[in-house]
């Protein structure tokens, strides 16, 4: 194997050599057959009275090397289950190095110890040093995995990639240089190179435009399947943890001091028990008296713990669900016409909620079950060595058993929640539908589509409540409190007959049999809950890590093509503002299409723009007209930049939109929709919306006044705000039907407005792109679906918008843009005809069924859609 090979996966540079695979694998043999020795040489030895054992014959037993013989074997079954725990991609590389490396060593230093402990003192320095040789060779394998991996001369990140092996799993099979952000930067190159030429070289530029969407995708969706097959280890689940630290360490904290007080609970009603028997009731009477005492400080400390890491579970969820909106509002809106928003639903409620609760589950409970067992087996050697080592012997056993039953959960909650996902998915989408399915009488039709995904839901519900109620039979019931506690139960009655046991100290193993079993359990529950977190983080952080495919600078840059970057605009030109000069860094208004070439990143096969190039003047009304589907909407799209260009640019006063800050751009082209889409809460909120841009681009620039008329300041008064929103719903014509409302504007407008008419929502849109004073104003057919008094009052509305900035309209019914400066007619993407509305008509029909204006018109006005 060359490790400075070309184009290999990293992470291949973290497998164990064979020689070190080799070695723990000996070492886990001899150490499971030294366990095995361990079980029949006490009971050999307390049955027959013999000095017989096959480790040291002349010897007597000794409790050490017992303790010694179970050490090594549960620390071989811990190896056992990090190597398969590597192979199945749950512990990385480098972890799996190091714990492996260390549960490898600590099983080899109890066999050195037996092997020498005929030598006295020696034993144990034999052993130490055992432990010190393994440890070096894979600590000293992890150091030279990390010297290669930040070697490597093709790479080019270092520091990416020495963080690599601690995040990414063995098997993983994805680069760094294959990530999404270089497969677009390069697609896009590619679409650069492949520049229009004419007809042949429009087809070219249109191929690239297709080739590169179809790159960009695929880099996606070898990212997200290189998430989904990595999943999201221990240290990754941790770290978002971190931020809340202080709050899991006080529940860390108020555990670790309730714990010596609840462990000591069946140690003093064993003793209480003893002391009856005995006849002291004096010392009955001090127990009963120490365990109240002790009882009422364990349910103090118990509040404590429920509270902190209450208080810790609810702080995650928080911070993970903003830190998971803000990643989705930040995508772009390609993401939202592939993403159902049952899907994200899904994710901000439930996976959010899931990885939370494991987490602090996790948190608390490990360390509860980790000083738990301690404790206990320490007490228990102490007391009673054998009675010790009889209770742990069911514990490799169940880990085993813990291990295929968490691999199941972990498959089976990825599909539960992809399932609860698609249920949320249906039952959102219909019910923003449901005007359109009653309309239909498509109530059980939809009905029936909900309950085939909650089917699925209930159906993989029930297989993983039918699996844990095996797990749970298997190892609760059977082995641990049948199986365990009836050996414990007879051969502690064998040693009391003996002599060797008094009867407190086994009622006090008794009681603390079902809290070791327990925490037994819940420590490799915990490790169950982590793979399920994991699940559920594969999910959620696929959104998080997803990069907006066009970027959206927060601060003014240079365009494409490099430069110094533009002065930045001042808003607030107010009307009549349109055509001004640009010195003073004021907006006018020039918009600008170069060979525009565009996919829509749902269908990168079929191209929507074909090298379509438009200027429109400062103050200029251009209409956009032609058959659906002829990129008319496609244009006002990329000027909003809720999609980029594949090729050519998109220019607004000389600066790319690309490269505008994000809010700027929308403070300054306001655009108004067919359907207008209101959010709850009352019309003036709803109008007062408009000023978020305005205000995130004046907290962008630091702060700043936005200009002559900047309207949303932080300086501006109540009342002046006012007469601005009431000016502003005066020209959109919304003020007379506002005022004649019983509330005026502290009327709810519902539900994405369904508390008022179309015409009545389309006025109030208008009414807040005004506020805005914009210097481009994009019309998306405003007016096509209203009734004819409503379209006259939009219609007066928008003219008395339109006065004195550069305009954009899109409308199918042709009579309402014949004043335009310029009508541009669209078809299959490109512009085939420009000019005023008289020039269209004077020209003459082309031969052939050639699209034209005049024979749009012609068409429109014998199906009485014209004047």
């Amino acid at each position: 194997y060359n490790p400075w090979r070309r184009n290999r996966p990293c992470v291949e540079l973290a497998m164990l050599p064979r020689l070190l695979l080799r070695l723990d694998a000996a070492l886990i043999l001899a150490a499971a057959a030294a366990a095995a020795l361990g079980v029949l040489e006490p009971l050999h030895a307390l049955y027959k009275d013999a000095h017989l054992s096959p480790l040291a014959s002349s010897t007597p037993c000794r409790p050490a090397r017992f303790v010694c013989v179970w050490l090594g074997g549960v620390l071989a079954w811990c190896s056992l289950v990090l190597l398969s725990l590597s192979l199945s991609r749950h512990v990385t590389p480098l972890a799996q190095l190091v714990a492996g490396g260390t549960a490898s060593a600590a099983t080899g230093a109890p066999l050195l110890f037996l092997a020498f402990e005929s030598y006295g003192g020696g034993a144990w320095w034999w052993a130490l040093g055992g432990f010190a040789v393994l440890m070096m060779l894979h600590f000293g394998l992890a150091a030279r995995h990390l010297f290669l991996l930040s070697g490597l001369p093709e790479r080019g990140d270092g520091a990416r990639l020495l963080v690599a092996p601690l995040l990414l799993p063995a098997g993983e099979c994805s680069t760094v240089a294959r990530t999404a952000g270089p497969a677009a930067h390069g697609a896009r190159l590619v679409v650069a190179a492949a520049g229009p030429e004419g007809h042949g070289g429009q087809s070219a530029a249109a191929a690239a435009a297709s080739t590169a969407i179809q790159a960009i995708e695929c880099a996606d969706r070898e990212a997200a399947e290189a998430r989904a097959r990595r999943g999201f280890g221990t240290l990754t689940l941790l770290r978002i943890a971190w931020p809340h630290r202080w709050w899991l360490y006080a529940g860390c904290g108020a555990l670790l001091l309730r714990l010596p007080l609840s462990l000591s609970v069946p140690h003093w009603v064993a003793e209480t028990i003893g002391a009856l028997s005995e006849g002291d009731h004096a010392s009955a009477t001090r127990c009963i008296a120490l365990l109240c005492a002790m009882g009422t400080g364990d349910a103090l400390g118990d509040f404590w713990c429920i509270y902190l890491f209450g208080v810790a579970q609810q702080r995650i969820i928080r911070g993970l669900r903003l830190r998971l909106f803000g990643a989705i509002v930040r995508q772009d809106i390609g993401f939202f016409d592939t993403t159902p928003s049952g899907e994200i639903a899904s994710r901000l409620t439930a996976d959010c909620a899931e990885m939370a609760n494991d987490l602090t589950w996790v948190f608390r409970f490990t360390i509860e079950a980790v000083v738990r067992l301690g404790s206990i087996l320490l007490y228990m050697f102490v007391r009673s060595w054998r009675l010790g080592l009889l209770a742990i012997a069911i514990v490799p056993a169940t880990a085993l058993i813990n291990r295929s039953y968490a691999r199941f959960m972990h498959r089976n909650q990825q599909q539960v929640q992809a399932a609860l996902a698609d249920a949320n998915a249906i039952a959102i989408e219909v019910i923003g539908a449901i005007r359109t399915v009653c309309s239909f009488a498509g109530e059980r039709r939809e009905q029936a589509r909900y309950q085939a995904k909650v089917e699925k839901f209930y159906s993989l519900i029930v297989r993983q409540t039918a699996v844990q109620g095996v797990y749970y039979m298997v190892c609760n019931t059977f082995l641990i409190n049948t199986c365990v506690q009836a050996a414990l139960l007879a051969y502690g009655c064998f040693l009391v007959e003996r002599g060797l046991l008094s009867h407190t100290v086994l009622l006090a193993f008794m009681l603390y049999q079902g809290q070791l079993q327990e925490y037994a359990q819940n420590l490799l529950n915990s490790f169950t809950s982590l793979l399920k977190s994991s699940g559920a983080a594969a999910k959620v952080f696929d959104y998080i890590e997803r990069r907006p495919r066009y970027r959206r600078p927060d601060k003014g840059g240079g365009g494409r093509g490099g430069g110094e970057p533009a002065a930045p605009w001042k808003l607030g030109h107010g009307a009549g503002g349109g055509g001004e000069s640009t010195e003073n860094g004021d907006a006018c208004g020039l918009v600008e299409l170069r060979d525009v070439f565009f996919c829509y990143p749902s269908r990168p096969e079929a191209a929507v723009l074909r090298g379509l190039s438009l200027t429109v003047l400062p103050g200029q009304t251009v209409a956009l007209v032609g058959q659906s589907g002829s990129g008319k909407s496609t244009v006002l799209h990329l000027l909003k930049h809720f999609y980029e260009a594949t090729s050519g640019c998109v220019r607004i006063d000389g600066r790319d939109v690309c490269d505008m800050p994000h809010a700027e751009l929308h403070a300054v082209a306001a655009s108004v929709s067919q359907e207008p889409v209101l959010l709850s809460g009352t019309i003036e909120d709803n109008i007062r919306y408009a000023l978020s841009a305005r205000a995130a681009w004046e907290e962008a620039e630091g702060g700043g006044g936005g200009g002559s008329g900047g309207g949303g300041s932080s300086n501006d008064d109540e009342a002046a705000l006012r007469e601005r929103l009431v000016a502003a719903a005066t020209a959109a014509n919304a003020h007379g039907f506002i005022s004649g409302l019983r509330d005026g504007y502290q009327t709810a407008v519902g539900e994405r407005g369904v508390q008022l008419s179309g015409g009545q929502r389309q006025r109030i849109a208008i009414a807040r792109s005004l506020l805005l004073e914009p210097a481009v104003l994009l019309l998306d057919e405003a007016t096509s679906a209203l009734d004819a008094e409503s379209e006259a009052a939009v219609q007066e509305a928008l003219e008395r918008a339109m006065q004195g900035r550069t305009t954009l309209v899109i409308a199918h019914r042709l009579s309402t843009v014949r004043h335009a400066d310029c009508i541009v007619l669209m078809h299959g993407g490109a512009a085939v005809e420009a000019g005023t509305h008289d020039e269209l008509i004077a020209r003459p029909l082309p031969a052939g069924g050639a699209p034209s204006y005049r024979q749009l018109v012609k068409l429109q006005t014998a199906a009485g859609g014209g004047d």
